[in-house]
């Protein structure tokens, strides 16, 4: 495949493989534009369901023109012998090779890099399409740091049409909604529930739902319970635990009902802390993806003095159980703040 011209582009280099398609980086020949070529695989190509599974996703991704969705240039046909889609190129991370590198990450990049994938998604429900396959491999970053999400491959539209059959477990089986295991109907609130997932993962470092295997995770998830992302990692904010414990909820009617009321919880997180969730300056993703450490250094530096502030204002209001929540995040991110220290030993409370 390297080397060959599929239309108008050139095949440069191989980028990766997936369960449906193989993944290569390309070149327009003529506007000399980089592109990604998504091909689907030899061994499916003969088939035609696979075929029309192909087709959809690049339907469904050419109605989806939003900035923080995968953008689609072109596609081949689903009669073409090679059958292949032509995306935008992101050169920047993978949600997932990010993770891999940071291990877990402080609630507020958290909260920043989720509500832009709220957004993405909502733009996806607002056309009845609901992605059942939001995980960290499917996240990515450009060259401004920006949020992409994209492999709509999965995706499900509410039009009474239905690629899969009916009882069928479709997605990633550590991101799947219970009605997703279960083969039921799915909506907007599936998504909900695997974007919980993936914040527990990125503020916590763990799953909320393990298992040595995919059927002891499906089981888990079932099962309903995990532990509270503060227990694994205390200086998680207690706003991210709500929002993050109800985007879990086993029962549809307790979740948010969209991904627009997830991203309000998290803008007022945000603002809590004194983050413009609409222009964070100094604490924008492009600066965390240029060095984490850094990032948050500065960060825990600026939470501290508005931990400090709010506790003091709280005990100043006589609201001391709130003001204890506010000085053990304090100490959760600096165990040996002297003021914060003293604070709570008049309060009576053990940090």
């Amino acid at each position: 495949m390297i080397g060959q011209t599929l239309d108008d582009y050139l095949v440069v280099e191989k980028l990766g493989e997936g369960a449906m398609a193989v993944v290569y980086l390309g070149r327009h020949s003529s506007l000399d534009r980089q592109v990604a070529i998504k091909v689907l695989r030899a061994d499916l190509a003969g088939l035609q369901r696979h075929r029309t599974r192909f087709e959809r996703e690049a339907r469904t991704i050419e109605s989806l023109q939003h900035p923080n969705i995968l953008g689609i240039y072109d596609f081949s046909g689903s009669e073409s012998t090679e059958c292949f889609i032509i995306t935008e190129y992101i050169e920047g991370p993978t949600l997932a090779n990010l993770l891999d590198d940071v291990g877990l990450m402080m609630t507020e990049p958290a909260a920043l890099i989720a509500r832009q994938l709220c957004d993405a998604l909502g733009a996806a429900h607002a056309l009845d399409i609901i992605h059942r396959d939001v995980k960290p491999a499917n996240v990515m970053f450009d060259a401004q740091g920006m949020v992409k999400l994209m492999d709509f491959g999965l995706a499900r539209i509410l039009d009474g049409n239905r690629l899969t059959k009916t009882g069928a477990v479709v997605g990633s089986p550590s991101f799947m909604s219970p009605e997703q295991i279960t083969g039921d109907d799915v909506g907007p609130t599936s998504d909900v529930f695997a974007l919980g997932v993936l914040l527990y993962r990125m503020v916590t470092g763990a799953l909320p739902f393990r298992g040595n295997n995919p059927v002891f995770q499906l089981q888990a998830t079932m099962a309903g319970q995990f532990e509270p992302p503060d227990d694994r990692v205390p200086s998680v904010d207690q706003a991210m635990v709500q929002v993050i414990t109800r985007c879990l909820s086993r029962e549809v009617e307790q979740r948010y009902p969209s991904t627009a009321d997830v991203a309000a919880d998290l803008d007022r997180l945000l603002l809590s802390v004194r983050i413009d969730p609409c222009n964070p300056g100094r604490w924008a993703v492009p600066r965390y993806l240029e060095s984490f450490e850094d990032y948050e250094a500065d960060l825990v530096e600026h939470l501290l003095e508005v931990l400090l502030e709010r506790g003091k204002d709280e005990l100043a209001n006589q609201h001391q159980s709130a003001s204890i929540k506010t000085f053990a995040r304090a100490l959760a991110l600096d165990s040996d703040n002297r003021e914060v220290l003293d604070l709570m030993a008049k309060l009576g409370s053990t940090p």
